[in-house]
Order: C-alpha cells, then sequence, then structure tokens
C-alpha cells in the first residue's frame, strides 16, 4: 500500500474567480509524524483491536520458531515482531507499507487498519490544528465580552443610581429652564420699567412685579448654582462631579465596544481561514492481496545458510590445521 498525506485549501469567495481548491503535496512533518505512529506501539494496538495479530504472525509458531510469534509474548514483544513484519519506507512525500504474515488475508486487513487508523490520526491533527488558529481569538474575544458586560454594567448602576438616562439630556433640560426663567424675568423687568414711566411708585402693581422679579431672580440663581462647584444633580450629587463620571464610563463603554468588535472580526477570520485548510489521506496505491506466498523463501534462506556453515566449519578446519603444524 502507498499513499501520501494532502493539503487542500478553499480560496475565499472573492479570489481565484469564486472559490477553487488549491492542492498541495503533503508536507514533511506529517510524513515524519505518520512514520513514527505507524511503527509505534500505540498503533500495534490499535491495529490489534481491528485485526488478530497473534493468529496472523504466530500461525507457524513453534516448529517456524524465526519468523513466527510466542503467543505467549507480551505487548512489547509484538511491538518488537510488529517492526520485523511491517516494513515503512517514505520517498518523496509518498508512504509505502508493506505487511508479512502468515495469512494474505490478515496481511491485506492490517494494512487497511493501518490506513484508517493513519487517517484518524491526520484527522485529529487538523482538528488540533484548528483549535491552536482559533485559541487565542477566541481567549481574546471572550476577555472582550467580560470587558463589554462589565462596562455596560457600570453604566446601568451609574444611571440607578444618579435617576439620569443622559446627564447631557439633564443639563439641556435645565438650560431650557434656565432660558425660560431668564426670558420671564426681562419680561418682568420691562413691565417694571413702564409703571415706573408712568409714575406710579406707590402702585401695587409696581410691588407685585418688583416681587416677582426677586423670585425669579432667585429662582435663576438657584439653577445656575446646580452647574457650579457645588450644585446638586437630581440624584442629589455634585452636577461637575456626575458628568466626569459619566463621560468616564462612557468612555470605557466606547472603548470595550470597539475592542469587541475587533476580537470578533479577528476570532471570524481565524474560523474561517482554519476551516479553508484541511488535511487527509490518499491511497494512490491501495492495500492489495498477495496471491503467492513469496517470502520468507525458506529454500534460499535454507542454502545460504548451509553455504555460510560450510565456509565456516571449512575456515575452522583450516584454523586448527595450521595450529596443529606449528605444534
Amino acid at each position: 500500500m502507498s499513499f501520501s498525506v494532502r493539503t487542500e485549501e478553499i480560496q475565499s469567495s472573492l479570489g481565484l474567480l469564486g472559490g477553487l481548491t488549491k492542492l498541495s503535496g503533503s508536507a514533511g512533518n506529517d510524513i515524519e509524524i505518520l512514520s513514527e505512529y505507524i511503527m509505534s506501539q500505540q498503533m500495534v494496538q490499535r491495529v490489534a483491536q481491528d485485526v488478530d495479530l497473534i493468529a496472523a504472525f504466530s500461525a507457524g509458531w513453534p516448529w517456524d520458531f524465526v519468523f513466527s510469534f510466542d503467543e505467549s509474548g507480551s505487548i512489547e514483544d509484538l511491538h518488537k515482531h510488529w517492526r520485523r513484519q511491517v516494513e515503512l519506507n517514505t520517498h518523496s512525500g509518498l508512504v509505502q507499507i508493506r505487511v508479512y504474515s502468515h495469512d494474505p488475508l490478515l496481511s491485506n486487513a492490517i494494512n487497511e487498519a493501518i490506513f484508517r487508523r493513519s487517517s484518524e490520526l491526520v484527522n485529529t491533527l487538523s482538528a488540533e490544528a484548528r483549535r491552536d488558529a482559533t485559541r487565542y481569538t477566541a481567549e481574546e474575544l471572550k476577555r472582550s465580552e467580560e470587558r463589554l458586560s462589565s462596562a455596560r454594567e457600570t453604566m446601568t448602576a451609574f444611571r440607578l443610581r444618579t435617576q439620569i438616562v443622559d446627564p447631557a439630556s439633564a443639563a439641556q433640560s435645565q438650560l431650557g429652564v434656565l432660558n425660560t426663567l431668564n426670558a420671564q424675568l426681562a419680561d418682568e423687568l420691562i413691565k417694571l420699567d413702564l409703571l415706573k414711566l408712568q409714575g406710579q411708585s406707590t402702585d401695587p402693581r409696581t410691588l407685585e412685579s418688583e416681587r416677582r422679579i426677586q423670585a425669579i431672580r432667585n429662582r435663576v440663581d438657584e439653577e445656575q448654582a446646580k452647574f457650579g462647584p457645588g450644585g446638586q444633580g437630581p440624584g442629589g450629587e455634585n452636577y461637575s462631579a456626575l458628568f466626569a463620571q459619566y463621560e468616564r464610563f462612557a468612555a470605557e463603554r466606547q472603548f470595550a465596544e470597539e475592542a469587541y468588535r475587533v476580537s470578533q472580526v479577528a476570532h471570524d477570520g481565524a474560523l474561517s481561514e482554519a476551516q479553508r485548510k484541511s488535511r487527509y489521506i490518499v491511497a494512490h496505491v491501495p492495500a492489495t492481496f498477495a496471491e503467492t506466498s513469496i517470502y520468507p523463501m525458506r529454500f534460499q534462506m535454507s542454502l545460504l545458510t548451509l553455504i555460510f556453515m560450510t565456509l565456516a566449519w571449512a575456515m575452522g578446519l583450516l584454523v586448527y590445521y595450521s595450529v596443529r603444524d606449528r605444534r
């Protein structure tokens, strides 16, 4: 079996005429990770959940003690035998796997299980990469949400405490009252001047007008005093302090809203970028089924063993006679 890791990047709708797909070859890191994983003990344990590895590797035990696995062996022994029976080669971004066992059906099943478990690993790595890409922006968005919520709660508490929805509107209303009083004061002053021109200083209307003028002036002074250093607002607090608090709270809320908007845009962009990239495994050569047993080539290996043993015996014999002749 031979496969590779492919990376798919789907461009945005504004690029490449509306979202064409870009395919790139497998990355070296992915191939190295897969190679380590395939030859690891974890892969042995996971493949053993799908395929009976002991039956696949121990069919010839005990007469074939060289190539067969001892059924009583531990998982470490099975992993060691796995590294002998599973051959892995990597070249130009391709992963080639060859599995040796006593049953061609089991060899094919082991190949397919390796491919399936490798696909699961690549999917897990892709999901981890997407989470890593959006983890920072998600945390920043959460902090922005908490900050905006705190700023809005502070503003609500301020309005409940002072009974003022908007100090600017309240001040505008107070200025309207002050302007009305000033207009009434001007009218009363004109009326008083007209009465005095008529020469009737003892006229009761003159006294009444003077009292009204004084009352209006007192009221004007009280309204103007509200905007002074010691002025009292609707909530019984200093108007200047209320304006300062409101401006500070409003600035904090505005800044929190802007930070939340920026964080939301950044998080959406990170999600979009993560979703546009995915990795998956493509099998160029699917798991093939062997019809003829080729390995372990017992006849050739037995012949080579006999030849080497004969050579060793001959060399030993020569050494023996050489030492004996010297004596």
